[in-house]
């Protein structure tokens, strides 16, 4: 359980940093923030969400790659287990959906842009159904 805990953390501890980077201004790993918009966010848009949402939004992404920690008992936190279950389960759904509705016809509603709907297909949405799998395989084993 601790080498599936340690995915979901690297991932989203990483994805957190990412965000953290560009609410400062940084566009890696493309050229600029235009692009760096149409990459990661997939609507015609010529800037990034504004530094304090984007930090927000590393925040989130940062606790709940932690959760699997707490719910480890590796990492204390003040929480009771039944909310730590129900946060853990949230965790399944909000990612098992993310990474299903790419495949669904919500994608052709949405109609995302290029370069993003490609990479969508590729690499973001097979990443946020294996983070689904593994808080599953984390919530069900306990």
């Amino acid at each position: 359980m601790i080498g599936i805990a340690l995915f979901v953390f690297g991932i989203l501890a990483s994805v957190a940093a990412l965000h953290v980077i560009w609410a400062f201004g940084k566009s890696w790993p493309v050229p600029d923030r235009k692009a760096l918009a149409r990459t990661v966010i997939g609507v015609q848009s010529e800037q990034m969400p504004p530094a304090a949402v984007t930090l927000v939004v590393a925040g989130l992404i940062f606790a709940v790659g932690c959760l699997p920690w707490v719910w480890l008992g590796v990492l204390p936190f003040p929480i009771s287990r039944t909310l730590a279950e129900v946060f853990m389960w949230a965790a399944v759904a909000v990612f098992a959906l993310r990474g299903a509705a790419t495949y669904t016809f919500l994608a052709r509603i949405h109609e995302p842009i290029e370069p993003f709907a490609r990479l969508n297909r590729r690499y973001f949405s097979p990443l946020c159904l294996a983070l689904a799998a593994g808080f599953l395989v984390l919530v069900l084993a306990a």
